[in-house]
């Protein structure tokens, strides 16, 4: 595609298209679909492709039955599209075909939904495939770059530093900003919302840098991986 940009743009500048305002804009057309043409042939050639229309439907869920099912329905479409909307039989046809794709429908979901239930259970202790897993579904396969320039401050900046610490700034207020937003009618104590008295106790420990260090310098790497 690059080698046909730049050809396209040096022949361009090597024929002399007519200026004049009475001349044929015709004749400049010609001139410019030939010399497109031209470097189509030579960097964009055609070319001959078998094309397989239910390849794309290989889905690791998809059975060959539900590939039989898809093929069918297919026929049925040709037949209607092929049968006179005003003869009887295709009133018929109609009806066949959307009940017949309703319940195809249904059974893809259905044997995608037991495919992917399959999987989490096979995973269900292994981490990095479930989420794996999870990526797959969502279909987010293309990695995306974070941006350069972050909007701090009321003004634009691309120092490390600076955005750090505005991420650090946003994610600390947060809270308290949501919180402002909602009006207390009165002080109540979060005991007034529990079902049942809470006999549970739990606290926080401290934990020092040292001890940070030393769990992340036992952490096995293939075990750390990143989305």
């Amino acid at each position: 595609m690059n080698n046909f940009k730049e050809e396209l743009k040096d022949n361009c500048s090597l024929v002399k298209f007519e200026e004049s305002l009475e001349h044929d804009p015709n004749v400049n057309y010609r001139i410019l679909n030939d010399l497109i043409l031209h470097c189509m042939n030579k960097h964009l050639p055609s070319k001959i492709v078998r094309f397989n229309k239910y390849k794309h439907k290989n889905n690791k869920w998809i059975t060959i039955g539900l590939l039989n099912s898809i093929k069918f329905r297919d026929k049925l479409y040709k037949r209607l599209i092929s049968t006179s909307p005003n003869s009887p039989q295709h009133a018929t046809l109609k009806f066949n075909l959307n009940t017949y794709n309703r319940i195809l429908r249904k059974s893809i979901r259905l044997a995608k939904k037991e495919y992917y239930e399959s999987c989490f259970t096979k995973f269900r202790n292994d981490i990095k495939q479930t989420w794996l897993t999870i990526k797959g579904i969502l279909n987010n396969s293309q990695s995306k770059s974070l941006p350069k320039n972050f909007y701090i401050d009321n003004k634009y900046t691309s120092d490390p530093k600076t955005i750090a610490n505005g991420f650090n700034k946003y994610y600390t207020e947060i809270g308290p900003n949501l919180a402002s937003n909602f009006a207390t009618q009165s002080e109540q104590s979060f005991t007034n919302y529990l079902k049942s008295s809470v006999t549970s106790k739990f606290e926080f420990e401290l934990v020092d840098n040292d001890t940070v260090n030393k769990i992340i310098d036992n952490l096995k790497t293939q075990n750390i991986f990143w989305y």
